[in-house]
């Protein structure tokens, strides 16, 4: 690793910079890893939001048991939906407030980025600048429907209001105000009593999801980014493990070929691969470390996650069924969150596929012509790899393509029970 990476070149990285300032607005930014004075204020806030999202889901059980009786099924299915996004808020907030959560932000961004490794060869350099390119990008298009999302989520109920005349400053007795948020504070609380605080209110609350839920995903697909990217150079090298020297047999006279036999590697060779062998396997090493930790940490994160689009996703859908203006503001928060659990389902799926490549890799090694000692190195390494790396779920499901199959699955066919209840 080079230690002469410091903490301004780490945060002169495009994405992270952009990361940085969004994650920064609620605290959940590790500044601290990285020498960063974070004011008392934001060190605040960052325990504030797993209690705000608390009282909030308070608050909506509250609405819920209150209007339960006159709650058609659509503005039922709205409850759910927000009720169970301000859970993984909760889950969220209290994520970013552990200290384990600094520390896998340390090894990340100090020990395991790929910015620490470029100088070995142009190869890292190459895999480097590949994978900043893809997290750039992918930054940028998270942030983009991101924001849509959550603009129309809020804008579309803030519109019909206006078209209703609520902001005329007349009184308001013959309209039904919509919100995008619906909660039941304290005994006799109506919302349409502070309808320009409440709006605004729910604005807020919709950016602080955002940040909660997208970017903080989006930071685990960075991380997952970067492991892709040393499982190809830890395959790279390898592959290009010392070739022995050939030489050639007699030619056979039935077909005229002249069979070629594999020499045995001199000691300088057998000591160079030796060198090489012990560095790959500490590669590994480093690369299954670094994965079991964000599976053990992040793995309740990733379950409710799950969990969450199996019972939301229906409901999402059952929404946008109605067309409309109802497709308008739920039609971008469906596509963002299913788009959401696809992206990373198929990300963390490729690591378990670029893994499966490291067998054949070590197979084709040129065991044969190596010494003892480092055909044991060989064996050992091969029986590494036998064990794909992956991301599981609290170290039980695997996340990939299978899960999120399961999870589409389910949720349309609940919601074709769902529209049968509605018919």
């Amino acid at each position: 690793m080079n230690t002469l990476i410091s903490a301004s070149e780490i945060l002169a990285i495009k994405h992270l910079k952009i990361m940085r300032f969004i994650l920064s607005s609620n605290g959940s930014w590790p500044g601290e890893v990285l020498g960063e004075k974070t004011p008392i204020i934001l060190k605040c806030y960052r325990f504030y939001i797993p209690l705000q999202a608390l009282g909030l889901l308070i608050a909506q059980v509250c609405y819920l048991v209150k209007y339960f009786k006159v709650l058609n099924i659509f503005s039922m299915g709205h409850m759910y939906i927000t009720t169970f996004i301000t859970v993984l808020i909760c889950i969220r907030g209290i994520t970013v407030c552990l200290k384990k959560y600094r520390d896998i932000s340390r090894q990340f961004l100090m020990a395991f980025h790929l910015i620490h490794f470029r100088h070995k060869s142009d190869y890292h350099e190459k895999i480097y600048g590949i994978v900043d390119k893809v997290s750039y990008y992918f930054t940028i298009y998270l942030l983009f429907i991101t924001l849509c999302a959550a603009s129309l989520f809020n804008g579309l109920p803030v519109y019909n209001n206006y078209k209703m005349g609520a902001f005329t400053g007349e009184k308001r007795e013959n309209i039904t105000l919509e919100f995008s948020v619906y909660y039941y504070l304290y005994p006799g609380f109506n919302a349409e009593d502070y309808f320009i605080v409440c709006t605004i209110y729910n604005f807020y609350l919709s950016l602080t999801t955002a940040i909660c839920i997208c970017f903080l995903d989006l930071y685990l697909s960075i991380m997952i980014f970067q492991i892709i990217g040393h499982i190809q150079i830890l395959k790279n090298n390898i592959e290009n493990i010392t070739k022995p020297r050939t030489v050639t047999g007699k030619t056979n006279r039935i077909d005229d070929t002249e069979p070629s036999y594999s020499m045995p590697f001199s000691a300088e060779e057998n000591d160079a691969i030796h060198t090489k062998l012990v560095d790959i396997v500490h590669h590994h090493r480093l690369i299954v470390n670094f994965t079991d930790d964000i599976s053990n940490f992040f793995g309740p994160v990733l379950a409710s996650y799950n969990l969450f689009h199996l019972v939301s996703g229906c409901l999402l859908l059952f929404e946008c069924s109605r067309g409309g203006d109802a497709l308008a503001r739920y039609g971008p928060l469906t596509v963002i969150l299913f788009g959401q659990l696809m992206q990373i389902s198929i990300i963390f799926e490729i690591v378990g596929y670029m893994s499966e490549k490291l067998i054949y890799a070590v197979y084709c090694t040129p065991w044969e012509s190596m010494n003892i000692s480092n055909q044991r190195s060989v064996c050992i390494l091969l029986h590494r790899v036998q064990t794909p790396i992956q991301v599981t779920a609290m170290g039980m499901t695997p996340v990939g393509v299978q899960s999120m199959a399961a999870i589409i699955k389910t949720s349309l066919s609940y919601f074709a029970f769902l529209r049968s209840m509605d018919n």
